[in-house]
């Protein structure tokens, strides 16, 4: 009967641990909007100076939350501007988008731009899209 009663006693803490735990991945998936910039990255590579091309960039994100989206202002760095982004609420599995001007230099050298996101994205209220690439003359004599 001491044996029995020692099982029952086992079985309910084995349940009552496994029911915590449960409870426990369930409150760490997740809540809320989501914004997923995918990828965060545009490479130019090398352009070529003679081909400089016309800097307008569209970047496309997602809401991969439970919670509608909602993206409230864009802001790009110097030497880009925010032509338009989607407005209003961006439903759970659904895309925006924000077309950009940037002005690419037109001097040899590397350049980078940013475009920040600020949303009620549950990770993180703003995120940052980077733009990088390299101007390059053929021509030159290095």
């Amino acid at each position: 009967m001491k044996t029995l009663k020692t099982l029952v006693i086992l079985a309910c803490i084995v349940c009552a641990n496994n029911y915590s735990f449960s409870q426990t991945e369930k409150e760490t998936e997740q809540q809320g909007a989501l914004l997923v910039l995918s990828p965060n990255l545009y490479e130019y590579g090398d352009i070529d100076i003679s081909n400089i091309p016309s800097g307008k960039l569209t970047i496309e994100f997602t809401n991969n939350g439970t919670q509608p989206l909602i993206v409230s202002n864009v802001r790009g760095c110097c030497g880009s501007s925010i032509l338009e982004w989607t407005q209003g609420p961006i439903m759970p599995g659904q895309t925006g988008s924000v077309t950009v001007q940037l002005r690419i230099p037109r001097n040899p050298g590397a350049f980078g731009r940013t475009v920040t996101f600020t949303s009620n994205s549950s990770d993180n209220s703003q995120h940052v899209y980077r733009i990088t690439g390299r101007i390059v003359d053929p021509s030159a004599v290095e």
